[in-house]
């Protein structure tokens, strides 16, 4: 519960940042907290305190400038160049001595790095704090990235490709006809909300949730809530996944219809909670559980 509790504080901190990072050009940027950072030289060499990143920088062609990177202990590290890197350490416990070793222009993390961003600032490196938090700001990130790093027109190619991924579902899901939502936490019960990004990915994949309204200021939903929204779909989530097994001998979960037709889903949690351009892959899957005729 107190690693549930630990994310969830940090979403509720994201949830109230307004996206502001933008790449005026190779030395000038702002980040996502609206600080202005004026660089030396053209970046060629950074460390990545956050896995989303690490693949964002990936994805659009420029992994060769990151000479370091902090990995995830609790979800998948990817690509597999990752462990070509040299690493930092965790997300939450960075070697700031092997960080400095690196010599790097610009250290880059979000919130569950911020320990490591604030020690490499305290010593004159240069650190930005990106966090995206919607689908359309991770494809505002590629780019500006993209136009930081000197390859604007192929980070601009490669998140339109990926916007004509989303929109492709967009034009096939029938009308949001099935209904469904995130569970977390089973005791007490609590839930993503339409307003964070697992509940926008299930929105993009045609999937309504009935509990849309509850927010990260009061996640905990009572079974009468969850009686009555009776939903079609239930995604197990962070902890919440180890109790798939056992729902559906539940007194309470066994009532719902999503438990009784075996309409469950424990996914990978960069499916649903990493912002990178991969949580697009999320978007697919959960259409295709849902609309994909599985059985």
């Amino acid at each position: 519960m107190k690693k549930i509790l630990a994310v969830f504080f940090v979403f509720a901190a994201l949830s109230r940042i307004c996206a502001a990072f933008e790449a005026s050009d190779a030395t000038h940027f702002t980040d996502d907290r609206g600080q202005a950072v004026s660089l030396k030289n053209p970046v060629q060499k950074i460390v990545s305190l956050e896995p989303a990143l690490t693949e964002t920088l990936y994805i659009i062609g420029q992994f060769d400038k990151v000479v370091g990177l902090a990995l995830s202990e609790s979800s998948l590290n990817w690509p597999e160049a990752v462990k070509e890197k040299t690493s930092v350490g965790s997300i939450r416990n960075v070697s700031l001595e092997t960080l400095v070793a690196l010599e790097p222009d610009l250290v880059i993390g979000s919130a569950m790095s911020e320990r490591g961003l604030a020690a490499a600032a305290k010593l004159g490196i240069p650190t930005a704090f990106i966090s995206p938090n919607s689908l359309d700001e991770i494809l505002r990130t590629m780019k500006a990235l993209g136009r930081l790093l000197g390859a604007e027109e192929a980070a601009r190619k490669t998140a339109d490709e990926y916007a004509l991924r989303i929109e492709e579902i967009r034009r096939k899901a029938p009308g949001q006809n099935s209904t469904g939502f995130f569970v977390y936490a089973v005791n007490p019960i609590m839930i993503f909300g339409g307003g964070s990004l697992p509940g926008e990915v299930l929105n993009l994949a045609g999937i309504r949730n009935p509990l849309a309204k509850v927010s990260f200021s009061r996640p905990a939903i009572s079974q009468e809530e969850i009686l009555a929204a009776d939903p079609d779909y239930i995604f197990l989530a962070m902890g919440a996944a180890a109790s798939q097994a056992d729902l559906k001998n539940h007194p309470f979960w066994s009532r719902l219809r999503a438990v009784k037709n075996g309409n469950l889903m424990a996914p990978p949690a960069e499916y649903y909670l990493r912002p990178s351009p991969r949580i697009v892959l999320g978007v697919e899957a959960f259409y295709d559980f849902v609309y994909g005729g599985r059985r």
